[in-house]
């Protein structure tokens, strides 16, 4: 029996955290669209705005705009603190709750954006890909 710690679980690039939530090939946020053409996010099985049980599951463009955010000073054991968090209106017309990459440009109110994958590890430390939103660039040149 060896009293050396369990290894760290290995990161599964192809399995989103949520299923839910994302699709990894071809990565996308899924969302649905009700009978009245209401979009939300996350997918649901009941349109919120209307109540209407009528919806599909829609893929999302995962562009957007950023509408505020916040810098997280306190998180769980094992997430890095400060990082970003904010609110992203989505070009279908939802709002996304999602950590903000604060990259080559510090986001600011307004700044477009776009959804992409990255790697997220649970308490339990089992990976899977999830999601965050970068400043779009070219916007800033």
């Amino acid at each position: 029996m060896s009293d050396s710690p369990a290894a760290p679980a290995a990161t599964d690039a192809r399995r989103p955290f949520r299923s839910d939530v994302l699709t990894v090939e071809p990565f996308a946020l899924l969302g649905t669209r009700c009978a009245q053409e209401h979009i939300t996010f996350p997918a649901r099985d009941l349109c919120p705005t209307c109540h209407c049980a009528d919806v599909t599951t829609v893929a999302l463009a995962g562009t957007g705009t950023l509408h505020t955010f916040s810098e997280v000073h306190q998180a769980p054991p094992g997430v890095d603190v400060p990082y970003l968090l904010g609110w992203v209106d989505l070009v279908e017309g939802c709002r996304v709750l999602a950590r903000i990459a604060d990259g080559d440009h510090h986001p600011r109110i307004g700044d477009p954006v776009r959804c992409r994958p990255t790697i997220f590890t649970a308490p339990d430390a089992t990976t899977g890909v999830g999601f965050e939103f970068e400043v779009i660039r070219d916007a800033h040149q």
